[in-house]
């Protein structure tokens, strides 16, 4: 549409629709805006965000909850003082340490920053640096005087992370040098809080081994992370096993097993100990099915049913049924 027809149809002069093309300021308000866009048959919106409380509403999950609370407990037993969620101000608005931490004995101070997610690596790397520059105030509200603060990005035990991290890893490699092993030797005797760099590492929410910090895929680690995605970690807390929790990894990891015994000639069903049983006659175990090897007669309607249900889902796991069943 030209803007002479768009000046016919609003009243708005070329010459302002050309100075709002451009940028400078001109004297279009939003009725005029409002024109234009029904002029134009669209429909004029306007968002407000404000910056850090959006993330904030985004922190609220409980896997975020759950990290937080377990660096803080971890930080606790190696002699920490910590405080979690603590607020700070700022010209664009206020934000939230996710843990604020003080060593009596060394007076170092620790900000942590705590990911579920990596959307953004540049904007983590700012907000932990403006986060870093308000610790001191924020840690004299609690009587905290330190010498030097440190920086620590903690970010989720997924595969999803680790990716994210191979992507962002130049960046990653400059601005946070401190890694796993060193950044946990440290923190447990905070010697010199002034010669650490910024540091990087994983956390796992639910793990109890001694080792709370593991390393990134970045850190030449071989083995992958305990969890797939950011879901596999909800399902772990709602006390689903682990094999359950691990998600895509675990369920690829188990059709590559189970392909590989077919191709080896030998296809057990989950569960069985006899590897030689290759004939999918023995049943799914701790199920109602019809077990051939203690009974001569002929299955029920219903363990036919459900052993069907059972060839239908994992054919790869029955050669073949009992006689008269197609596969």
């Amino acid at each position: 549409m030209s803007q002479v027809e768009l000046e016919r149809r609003t009243g708005i002069s070329q010459s302002a629709q050309s100075r709002f093309e451009r940028g400078p300021p001109s004297s279009i308000d939003l009725a005029a805006l409002e024109a234009l866009a029904a002029a134009l048959g669209g429909r004029m919106t306007f968002t407000f965000d404000a910056p850090f409380l959006a993330e904030r509403v985004a922190q609220r999950d409980r896997v975020h909850a759950r990290c937080v609370a377990h660096a803080a407990a971890r930080l606790r037993r190696l002699g920490w003082l910590t405080e979690t969620e603590v607020q700070i101000e700022g010209a664009y608005g206020p934000g939230w340490i996710d843990v604020l931490a003080f060593h009596p004995k060394a007076r170092a101070l620790l900000v942590i920053e705590v990911k579920t997610e990596i959307r953004d690596f540049g904007r983590i790397q700012r907000t932990l640096g403006w986060y870093s520059s308000r610790s001191a105030m924020a840690a004299a509200r609690f009587g905290w005087r330190g010498r030097a603060t440190t920086s620590v990005l903690l970010v989720l035990a997924t595969e999803a992370v680790d990716a994210a991290l191979v992507i962002n890893r130049s960046l990653a490699d400059t601005a946070f040098r401190t890694r796993a092993r060193h950044l946990e030797a440290w923190l447990a005797t905070p010697i010199d809080a002034t010669s650490l760099p910024p540091g990087l590492a994983m956390i796992d929410p639910t793990c109890r081994a001694g080792r709370w910090l593991l390393p990134t895929r970045i850190d030449a680690r071989r083995t992958p992370p305990p969890y797939a995605g950011y879901a596999a970690v909800t399902r772990r807390l709602d006390g689903r096993p682990r094999s359950w929790a691990s998600g895509v990894r675990s369920s690829r990891t188990w059709e590559a097993n189970i392909r590989n015994r077919a191709q080896a000639g030998v296809v057990t069903q989950f569960g069985s100990s006899r590897e030689s049983v290759a004939s999918g006659s023995e049943p799914w175990p701790s199920t109602w099915s019809w077990n051939s090897r203690r009974s001569k007669r002929e299955p029920s309607r219903a363990a036919s049913s459900r052993r069907s249900r059972s060839i239908s889902r994992h054919p790869i796991m029955y050669v073949r049924a009992w006689p008269g069943q197609t596969m």
